[in-house]
């Protein structure tokens, strides 16, 4: 008989905690990732991305993750909004 072997991930975060769980490095780098690779990318930083889920881990290095993406069109659409008001 055989066993497979199951894990238990994390039960992600809603996308607005972890905005409000970023700090401004953290915001900076997800922008340039969003950019293109960033191989000046600090590896706390990087690593502190992926485990939130806004970059993933890649044969080439740390890219940016769909949330993340997402999260860096809310925070360029928002600071517009704001520039407008």
């Amino acid at each position: 008989m055989m066993c497979l072997e199951t894990t238990v991930r994390p039960r992600p975060q809603d996308k607005q905690s972890r905005g409000r769980d970023i700090s401004e490095a953290e915001r900076t780098a997800l922008k340039r990732l969003n950019r293109g690779p960033y191989p000046g990318l600090d590896e706390t930083v990087g690593l502190r991305l992926v485990d939130l889920g806004l970059a993933a881990s890649r044969p080439g290095g740390i890219g940016i993750s769909r949330i993340g993406r997402e999260m860096v069109i809310n925070m360029l659409l928002d600071s517009r909004q704001k520039e407008g008001d």
